[in-house]
């Protein structure tokens, strides 16, 4: 099984991919920053460091998955980046998710809600 997660270097997704990799899943990430998770890099890990807004990337990031953990969002108070990464991010990630036939994808929420 291969799981792709979205937004991997935050707060929630460092311990999904963390507790992946430790039960030997491959795991790709999409992420705009690396974060903590060189530290996690090993055969059963790959990072594509981008942004779910950017449809190419999002393309090559779901290409062999079965999984998709969506995690990502952004931290902006800015509308036009929450309206790219939070809407059509989220919209390009779906359609892509359905092109490719991925069959499970879990939309978790951010730890900011209160």
């Amino acid at each position: 099984m291969r799981v792709l997660v979205t937004g991997g270097s935050g707060f929630v997704g460092s311990s999904v991919v963390s507790d992946l990799v430790a039960r030997g899943i491959e795991v790709r990430v999409i992420d705009k920053a690396g974060g903590a998770l060189p530290a996690l890099r090993n055969g059963t890990l790959e990072v594509i460091e981008g942004g779910i807004e950017d449809r190419e990337t999002v393309q090559h990031a779901m290409n062999g998955i079965d999984v998709v953990y969506h995690l990502a969002d952004t931290f902006s108070s800015q509308s036009n980046e929450v309206l790219d990464i939070d809407v059509k991010g989220n919209i390009n990630l779906l359609k892509t998710a359905a092109a490719c036939g991925i069959r499970h994808f879990l939309f978790a929420s951010t730890h900011r809600v209160w």
